[in-house]
């Protein structure tokens, strides 16, 4: 009989997806870190939420739950 996970364990696919989104995301922040000049701030502010979001992403993959991103639901 096929037993139900609860909705906190994730498959290690949605793991190894998020792990990824949360490699690219940080890999996009170091970019923008190296090509824009400090002195700009949306720039800075653009990959602070690049790196929080992307951290987020692989500490959930890591530890088997939800990240931020997936927990605002179906996007239109």
């Amino acid at each position: 009989m096929h037993q139900a996970r609860p909705d906190s364990a994730r498959s290690p696919a949605q793991r190894w997806a998020a792990g990824i989104l949360g490699a690219l995301f940080l890999g996009c922040a170091a970019l923008i870190l190296a090509l824009f000049p400090l002195s700009d701030w949306k720039a800075m502010l653009a990959a602070l939420l690049l790196l929080g979001l992307g951290f987020d992403a692989l500490l959930a993959a890591w530890q088997a739950r939800p990240s931020l991103l997936s927990r605002i639901g179906p996007l239109p």
